[in-house]
């Protein structure tokens, strides 16, 4: 249809029908607009409230990772002040005291998260390995896809070991073999050290399975030539 013939239509339209039509758009605008005008004014409110949120967010980012930068690099420099001498629980209590402020104030942060990591390691490290269990357990529970997860467990193992509970340190180690075996960095340590358990348990034949995987899948790794040195002296003792 041309434009002419849109103009002839509008031209025979009755006058009431125009008066009736712009009667009903002001009525219309009068009855939506003040609804439309806060359904606005509400999205812009939220836009606001959303950007402020993500600044605050950003800002308390920015705050933790200060914060655990801080105690890792004051509590490094620390240890290393030490020399050959050990560091203690009474030396290094006041870093964990630190560490649960952090972590209580931001456990859902990469703070919080490494906040605990650090406690844990910072138990293994004078001896505590019950607390140290506890932290890693914690960890692994609270942060189960964190990269850290599956070296938790790993050391959660190895604190049993230390207080000589051999069962508990291999179901530990075969629950990071069984589920995360494609997130784990350190297979090799991890396969030897279930090898090392099966022997400390006088399960030689275990032991050997273990070791021979290392022979199988990792042999350019020195934990080849451990487990090879381990097979070698089970054979001497009559072990196998």
């Amino acid at each position: 249809m041309s434009q002419r013939q849109l103009w002839e239509i509008s031209s025979n339209t009755n006058p009431g029908e125009k008066v009736n039509a712009h009667q009903k758009i002001r009525k219309f605008i009068s009855r939506y607009a003040k609804p439309a005008g806060l359904f606005l004014i509400g999205v812009l409110i939220l836009f606001i409230a959303v950007e402020i949120y993500n600044f605050a967010k950003d800002k308390q980012v920015e705050k933790a990772t200060v914060a655990i930068e801080d105690i890792q690099d004051r509590f490094a420099e620390a240890v290393k002040a030490l020399g050959d001498e050990k560091p203690t629980l009474d030396k290094c209590q006041s870093y964990i005291d630190e560490l649960d402020v952090v972590y209580k104030k931001y456990p859902k942060e990469y703070a919080g998260l490494r906040a605990l990591f650090m406690k844990a390691d910072i138990f293994y490290t004078v001896k505590d390995f019950d607390k140290a269990v506890s932290c890693y357990k914690e960890f692994a529970e609270k942060y189960p896809k964190s990269y850290d997860a599956p070296i938790a467990i790993f050391n959660t193992g190895a604190c049993y070991e230390e207080l000589g509970k051999l069962k508990e340190a291999e179901a530990e180690y075969l629950n990071v073999l069984n589920n995360y075996a494609g997130r784990y960095a350190f297979m090799p340590k991890l396969i030897f050290s279930l090898g090392r358990v099966c022997e400390l348990s006088q399960r030689y034949a275990d032991a050997e399975k273990y070791y021979n995987q290392l022979a199988d899948k990792y042999s350019g790794s020195n934990y080849y030539l451990y487990a090879q040195d381990r097979i070698i002296l089970m054979k001497a003792k009559g072990q196998l």
